[in-house]
């Protein structure tokens, strides 16, 4: 019995020493948190993120403008999508979840549209929808490397390293050379490194 104390000792170290590099992983995927379709910059940090600095006045007037709209044409999938962006890039996920919500109603089959609802879930601190529906997206997209990326992403902040790794090659296999790929690339290599002793 004895002798079993030293490997509970280094089991024990081994998963401190895991989790604190899963940590560190997820610190480096959330600065390349990528969005699909809308605009180019990735989501920073995650997890019940809500607009707490006050939005510019022209991002208000536009917020404004974009929901007038939306209540005078609520059928106009146009109006709904460029109001639910609105309210993705202003960080008011929740917001933006109802807005994605009612276009998706109009045309479900958007897969930019359901990977940054996805995202919009996770930064609202719910990842298991998160990632259900960006694998929605993959349904009607089944190669759509920002969601394969973006599930990486998600998994990985929950902890299921192996499982975010492997979503992270599958987006490099999409097509190595876009941006997308070199991320995901990036965070693979990154993790290497914290792995090797």
């Amino acid at each position: 019995m004895e002798k079993s104390e030293p490997k509970k000792n280094n089991e024990r170290w081994h998963y401190f020493i895991t989790g604190v590099l899963v940590g560190i992983i997820a610190m480096l995927v959330y600065g390349e948190f990528a969005k699909s379709s809308h605009t180019s910059e990735p989501v920073s940090a995650p997890q019940a993120q809500v607009q707490s600095t006050p939005l510019p006045a022209e991002a208000v007037q536009e917020l404004t403008a974009l929901q007038k709209a939306s209540d005078a044409n609520p059928k106009d999938a146009a109006v709904r999508l460029s109001y639910a962006n609105a309210l993705h890039d202003a960080r008011m996920p929740q917001q933006a979840v109802e807005q994605y919500r009612k276009y998706l109603d109009i045309n479900p089959a958007n897969p930019d549209a359901r990977v940054d609802m996805g995202i919009c879930y996770f930064d609202s601190g719910d990842p298991e929808t998160a990632i259900k529906e960006m694998k929605q997206a993959l349904i009607y997209v089944p190669k759509h490397q920002m969601a394969m990326f973006n599930i990486g992403v998600v998994m990985m902040s929950t902890g299921k390293v192996k499982e975010s790794q492997q979503w992270f090659k599958k987006a490099i296999e999409v097509n190595p050379s876009t941006e997308t790929a070199k991320r995901a690339q990036k965070v693979l290599s990154e993790h290497a490194q914290l792995q090797q002793p």
